[in-house]
């Protein structure tokens, strides 16, 4: 084994996050959060456990865009050597405990649960909730580990998604606490991440740092070369001497809305979708690689976006904007894109889809978005101060 080889064994750490499925955003803060772990001197590989019913919504890769995202998967993320297809934890656990000097939970929405209500028939005590949803692994999952893997444990950017932190049973959250007081550290995306921690302890919130998602962090971009995307847009009609809007939404009424406003502003428009065959381009059919995705926006004039990490790369790309918020609601809290996007002072270029009453809404977002008003210095200097958190964070806990 030569010097080199043996520092890396001494340095391997693992990586437990949203790495599979058919998402572009999940593969790209995966790979950054490695290479966060990579500039700070580390070998980070990505603990490549997958649930089976997960696994088996996302079903088999059927189109281009869903095999060019299996390959990067299989062939850019640092996967460990062994895969878990697994509903139980324990191996996994094992496999950490004897491999790694430390572990990375997160980032993404790795605490993002789902609970429903149901009327309890014996016992008096009215409703208790019941985690049955294949998509989100019911807790305690592999997301949680706990005093079986004995390395230093650290979270890093894990956010709880949509979940509303107050549904969730207080055994639960007696045990998250417990899991948590084991932590080297505890940072979280978003203040209603920060919320369930509180929930947990207060103590435990005192101690919990919120950063930026890794895709924040660093910037794959200037890491990696995902240029190959223009070609892939050319081979589809698109010629980038036209004027070319982005449309990164599913095929619904609010992104049927965006579809006519952009063509009636004189955009051809690439969208995730045919929308009837009203797009000029399907990336569906693009087979783009996520590092090509994220490369993507700097090719077009402006991103229609409701999807965090599409907003997070169009960004990185100078690409002016209009987030149009899918996520839902909670009384009292921001949804993670609206958390964003505020932190980045980009509010004026963000509205939530259930606030977007009628298609002059999206014309006027659009053309203000369009006039040139963003301020790119100012956001460039909020993301190198959120930079300066992440990596600070990450270093200490990692204890480099």
């Amino acid at each position: 084994m030569t010097q080199h080889e043996k520092l890396a064994e001494l340095n391997r750490i693992g990586v437990l996050t949203l790495h599979y499925g058919f998402n572009e955003g999940a593969v790209l803060q995966a790979m950054a959060t490695c290479e966060l772990a990579v500039e700070l001197g580390f070998s980070p590989e990505v603990v490549d456990h997958r649930y089976p019913a997960k696994q088996a919504v996302y079903g088999r890769a059927e189109t281009p865009r869903e095999e060019a995202i299996q390959n990067a998967i299989n062939e850019w993320l640092p996967l460990s050597k062994k895969c878990y297809e697994s509903d139980s934890r324990e191996e996994t656990f094992s496999f950490c405990s004897d491999r790694y000097k430390s572990l990375i939970v997160g980032s993404d929405v790795v605490w993002a649960l789902h609970y429903v209500r149901r009327l309890r028939r014996v016992f008096p005590r009215g409703i208790f909730p019941r985690q049955s949803n294949p998509f989100f692994p019911a807790f305690p999952n592999v997301y949680w580990p706990d005093e079986k893997v004995e390395c230093n444990k650290i979270v890093y950017a894990a956010s709880c998604g949509d979940l509303d932190p107050k549904i969730i049973p207080k055994s639960h959250i007696l045990e998250m606490a417990r899991i948590l007081d084991g932590y080297a550290g505890i940072s979280v995306r978003d203040s209603k991440s920060l919320e369930l921690v509180r929930l947990c302890s207060p103590e435990l919130a005192e101690r919990t740092v919120v950063v930026p998602d890794p895709t924040v962090a660093i910037n794959l971009l200037d890491v990696f070369d995902g240029s190959s995307a223009l070609w892939k847009l050319e081979q589809r009609g698109f010629d980038p001497a036209e004027r070319w809007a982005l449309l990164v939404m599913k095929e619904d009424k609010v992104s049927g809305m965006a579809l006519r406003m952009l063509k009636a502003q004189g955009y051809l428009v690439a969208a995730t979708g045919k929308y009837g065959g009203q797009a000029d381009i399907d990336l569906v059919q693009c087979g783009l690689s996520p590092l090509e995705w994220g490369w993507m926006p700097r090719f077009f004039r402006i991103n229609v976006t409701e999807r965090m990490h599409s907003s997070i790369f169009t960004i990185l790309n100078r690409t002016p904007l209009l987030a149009l918020d899918m996520n839902r609601k909670v009384a009292g809290s921001m949804t993670k894109l609206e958390e964003l996007m505020a932190g980045l002072g980009l509010l004026s270029c963000y509205i939530h889809q259930e606030d977007v009453s009628e298609e002059k809404v999206v014309e006027q977002l659009i053309d203000r978005v369009t006039k040139g008003l963003i301020d790119w210095d100012d956001v460039e200097r909020r993301i190198s101060s959120q930079r300066d958190l992440g990596r600070t964070y990450l270093e200490a806990a990692l204890g480099k």
